[in-house]
């Protein structure tokens, strides 16, 4: 039986991938908002042009975290374009030219051992995540 922690307790990571390839991974500890953009001083700084400087802000919720657009070249997640979205473990948020899989962890050892491990690419899987992205 798997065991998992409340919400209040669940580790953010986003894997961040550009052309299918993975380019990085970033575990976001127990913050209760994360910046996304071009900005060095983002938490997720995703280097491009079509990025704006602060492009999205994940909250932290009370049951879950929820993504907030705050560009204007716009965001979309698992297809659709939003302002604002719940996001959940394995949802998938395009931002300009990379694909973020949003990924939840119910430790911090879960977490770290995600970390540890080597980046793949989502080549087999480029396909669905390209459609998700334009869609």
């Amino acid at each position: 039986m798997e065991t998992r922690t409340s919400d209040a307790g669940t580790i953010l990571g986003l894997a961040v991938y550009l052309d299918g390839r993975h380019v990085a991974r970033k575990i976001v500890a127990m913050s209760d908002h994360v910046t996304v953009g071009r900005n060095p001083c983002t938490d997720v700084r995703l280097r491009h042009p079509e990025v704006s400087r602060i492009h999205a802000v994940i909250h932290r919720r009370l049951h879950g975290f929820e993504i907030h657009d705050r560009s204007s070249n716009g965001l979309r997640v698992n297809g659709r374009l939003v302002e604002t979205s719940a996001v959940r473990d394995g949802d998938i948020v395009a931002i300009g030219p990379f694909v973020l899989v949003v990924e939840l962890y119910g430790s911090r050892e879960a977490a770290a051992a995600a970390a540890a491990t080597p980046a793949d690419s989502i080549e087999d899987d480029a396909e669905t995540l390209n459609a998700a992205s334009r869609t």
